[in-house]
């Protein structure tokens, strides 16, 4: 089960990333010449709250660039981006085509972080947890 490629698939199947979307979509590193770009990294996540290991709680970042100076067009796709997320479990599992595999997905705010690189592109990011099974 890879987490990062199922969300890959799945915010591709919605239309926020590749495709004709305008926003390429990158696993594990956001290359520093792009624009337009959702980032997916993992984040430091918890141990598997069993004895049994049946389920994980990973955790994954999502980041958010626009062009520079485009400040609200980031924010459009990174609130896009969350809201197809936020509780977003049932529709990913359906996407990803395996049953029961992802509980739950939640993020702990309802804001991300935001900043600007030295070449003015504004950044968005948000933490997302999960509840995988095994």
């Amino acid at each position: 089960m890879a987490l990062l490629d199922d969300i890959q698939t799945y915010l591709a199947a919605q239309g926020l990333v590749d495709g004709a979307s305008g926003w390429k979509c990158s696993i594990g590193f956001i290359a520093s010449c792009k624009n337009q770009i959702v980032a997916l990294e993992y984040e430091p996540g918890k141990g598997p709250d069993t004895h049994e290991d049946e389920n994980r709680l990973p955790t994954f970042r999502v980041m958010v660039r626009a062009s520079p100076k485009k400040t609200a067009a980031c924010l459009v796709k990174w609130q896009a981006v969350y809201d197809a997320l936020q509780d977003g479990h049932a529709a990913l599992t359906a996407t990803a085509g395996v049953d029961g595999t992802y509980h739950m997905m939640q993020t702990d705010s309802s804001a991300p972080a935001q900043w600007e690189d030295d070449a003015n592109r504004p950044h968005m990011s948000s933490v997302f947890k999960v509840v995988m099974a095994t």
